[in-house]
């Protein structure tokens, strides 16, 4: 990634009232998360049937179900195996950053004495064929809580709970013992992080007849049929609990849950902006509907990049795009080597993206499960800009201001200002002293940029989902890595699609970087992760390049929405009339080819004068230098050697109905063939002492294509274009003028045999 530096500055009276005016404006973005239930009741011992269980986990399964939740019954679960397969089943089948609530009711008892190595404090959870007395009989409490919420299990490479929040409700009390008093439940001696164990109040044993509801199951189905919100109803439920949340963690299930708006098989188009659907391995998508936006920033915006270049795009159908970036888990679920990703912690995302035959794999596995009619692809700018700004046209999704950052997105912050953190790059690459100038080693000051008051409460990568998310529902859309798009990056834009065999070369030329990215990440400056910014990285074609702070997130589209390139064609220009201003001739043919006779002068100029046919929208200009044996050489230059050396060339238009001439500024610029020392780019550089030659490549037809548009639809995710931005476009023109402006020598490098030529595409004039 591009990295510049940080010149905002703010008073810090001012940055305190600014994040909590922020805040307050922004409440309503606050979404729920999709919620699982597991919810087992087992009675059938075989030590004596239980009446209770059966009735309870109904109850429970029902309220759970009223609140949202997707419930999985699993009842009569005979063996410790059975017990520890159907938690792992369920965890996988929860959305990636859901929240994961196990109910169990029937008999539990406490880890068992004796023995020359007893186990850790636990709670084993009875299957009906466990019979208490012997080790191990049943399915351990902790372990089955680690099944859930397991922050990257290794070596095994198997999918795994895409939790965020672990709830579980032992509704269990050990059975009457005729050996002794009556047992208690003990607490584990660790349970894993993010997680929840509520017991009930008291450890007395059910009667096997009793009738009505265990008190825990009653108050929780009461709490649930109420409009409190759940997390008051899980922390009024008993006093007996086990926590390892963070503070304020449980306060996430105060809003309402999210609901899927089909089936993991079907999808349509989604009823309303933000509406989720996850798929079938538990990623989560928003919908963007159909719409127009201008992506690109204004002149005035604070942190304004020149590539930042503004074009209205539209979209005549809408897409799903993921709601996080690509998580570990998710990579897990998709078979892809953990390698892309060096995070710690399952909802930490991918931070390495992959080379494109990696990526073309993991949207192929994609592909085999995708809804009928819809795609997976990686996004592109224009979709990732138009679904990260979901509607505004502010700095960022949440405003103007980046004080209120912190709140949405993990950005180079006082907390990894003032940490001990050396970036992603240290903990993969051994000692760093190997390599002190590796990216993120705080000991050469790399992170001496970050923010020195505004704080995310992240040093580095943060779990997806973390923060605010946006009013579409999407979560980092600004910062924590910045995410890759299908786009290849040029400062003007003109990057349309290239073809594979291509690729290699459009990556060599000087003012190509890679891939758009977009968005920032946790190590980039507040401009960085404003919604027009645009990094790159050039990780897809060149496999062997660490950058260790780009991820990505899939988008879904219509396959219709892959419509062919619009048609555009090359039509030579018949000029009108052609001038010297050093005196030479022009003969112009009828198939527009100028052949320039007279006296030739170093530094001449030449104006040529072409009327365009009606509807005939310019995207580019080919100057094709022609070789003719009338020339020194073999030309196509009027030089001795057959060289010529062009300083300038530009481009002026009158729209129809008009006779003003306006300037046509040109995008880009490339030739088959350049003198070294003498690119064709310098063409545009305004200087007269410099420009373009073919030096070596004389006696051969040489051209250079200059584009001044952009097509209006784009081939890849259907939408159409007008660049640049509705306030600047020219029209459709009905005359154009080309001038060539020749190197001041005393030796007459000029061109001697021409044409142009113009590629366009078909438009209603």
């Amino acid at each position: 990634m591009k990295s510049r530096s940080n010149s905002l500055c703010r008073r810090a009276v001012g940055l305190l009232v600014s994040c909590v005016l922020a805040m307050v404006a922004t409440q309503e973005i606050v979404r729920g998360e999709f919620r699982h239930a597991l919810v087992i009741g087992n009675a059938a011992y075989k030590s004596g049937p239980l009446a209770a269980p059966p009735r309870d986990s109904a109850a429970v399964a029902q309220a759970l179900e009223r609140r949202g939740f997707t419930v999985t019954r699993a009842d009569a679960l005979a063996t410790a195996k059975d017990l520890r397969e159907a938690v792992a089943t369920f965890g996988r089948s929860v959305p990636t950053g859901g929240t994961a609530l196990v109910y169990f009711s029937g008999h539990a008892a406490p880890t068992p004495a004796g023995g020359d190595r007893p186990p850790p404090a636990d709670t084993g959870l009875m299957p009906t064929d466990g019979v208490p007395g012997g080790y191990p009989w049943g399915a351990w409490l902790r372990p089955l809580v680690d099944t859930l919420a397991v922050p990257q299990p290794a070596p095994s490479k198997e999918p795994i709970c895409g939790s965020r929040i672990n709830i579980v409700v032992v509704d269990a009390a050990p059975p009457p013992s005729s050996a002794g008093p009556q047992q208690r439940l003990v607490p584990s001696a660790e349970i894993a992080a993010d997680s929840l164990v509520i017991f009930r109040a008291d450890d007395a044993p059910v009667a096997a007849d009793a009738e009505g509801f265990s008190p825990l199951a009653a108050k929780l189905v009461a709490g649930l049929a109420t409009d409190r919100p759940l997390d008051a109803v899980l922390s009024d439920l008993s006093p007996r609990v086990e926590s390892s949340l963070a503070v304020g963690e449980l306060a996430r299930l105060a809003a309402p849950p999210s609901v899927a708006v089909s089936s993991p098989v079907a999808l349509a188009a989604g009823p309303t902006p933000g509406a989720e659907w996850v798929n079938s391995i538990g990623m989560v998508f928003c919908w963007c509907p159909p719409g127009s936006i201008t992506i690109g920033s204004e002149e005035r915006e604070p942190g304004r990049d020149p590539d930042e270049l503004r074009a209205d795009v539209a979209f005549a159908a809408g897409f799903w795009m993921a709601k996080h970036e690509l998580s570990y888990r998710e990579l897990l679920s998709l078979g892809a080597g953990v390698y892309l990703a060096t995070g710690k912690h399952k909802l930490e995302p991918l931070n390495r993206p992959p080379p494109r035959d990696h990526l073309a794999k993991l949207l192929a596995t994609l592909d085999e499960h995708a809804p009928a009619g819809w795609l997976y692809a990686v996004p592109t700018e224009a979709e990732w800009e138009y679904a990260a700004r979901a509607g505004t046209t502010t700095a960022y999704s949440f405003g103007g201001d980046p004080a209120a950052l912190p709140r949405h997105g993990n950005f180079a912050d006082r907390t990894l200002r003032e940490s001990s953190s050396h970036g992603e790059w240290a903990t993969t690459h051994g000692d760093k002293t190997k390599n002190p100038v590796a990216f993120g080693d705080r000991q050469t000051g790399i992170f001496s940029y970050a923010h020195k008051i505004w704080s995310d409460s992240s040093a580095t990568m943060a779990r997806v989902g973390s923060y605010a998310a946006n009013p579409w529902g999407l979560h980092d859309v600004h910062g924590n890595v910045a995410e890759l798009t299908a786009t290849l990056y040029h400062p003007a834009r003109v990057a349309t699609d290239v073809p594979e065999a291509k690729l290699a070369e459009w990556l060599g030329r000087p003012e190509s970087r890679g891939f758009v990215c977009k968005g920032g990440s946790w190590a980039s400056v507040p401009a960085f992760c404003r919604s027009a910014f645009r990094g790159w990285s050039q990780q897809l074609p060149r496999a062997g390049v660490v950058e260790n702070v780009i991820g990505l997130r899939f988008v879904l589209r219509p396959r219709a929405a892959e419509l062919p390139p619009l048609v555009t064609k090359w039509t030579p220009l018949v000029p009108s009339v052609v001038t010297s201003a050093a005196g030479a001739t022009a003969t112009i043919q009828p198939d527009g080819i100028v052949a320039i006779g007279g006296p030739a002068v170093g530094g001449d100029t030449y104006t040529v004068t072409v009327p365009v046919a009606a509807g005939q929208r310019p995207l580019a200009f080919r100057l094709e230098a022609l070789p003719d044996a009338s020339l020194p050489k073999g030309g196509p230059g009027r030089n001795g050697d057959g060289n010529f050396l062009i300083a300038e060339v530009g481009f002026k238009a009158a729209a129809a109905g008009s006779a003003t001439l306006l300037p046509l500024p040109v995008l880009d610029v490339a030739a088959d063939y350049s003198q070294r020392g003498m690119p064709v780019h310098h063409v545009l550089d305004g200087r007269l002492h410099t420009g373009w030659g073919i030096g070596g490549g004389t006696g051969k037809e040489q051209a250079a294509v200059f584009t001044v548009s952009l097509p209006t639809r784009s081939g890849v995710d259907g939408t159409t274009w007008r660049f640049p931005s509705g306030a600047d476009d020219p029209g459709v023109p009905t005359l154009i003028e080309i001038t060539v402006r020749h190197q001041p020598h005393d030796y007459p490098a000029t061109l001697g045999r021409f044409r142009v030529a113009m590629l366009h595409e078909e438009t209603t004039p």
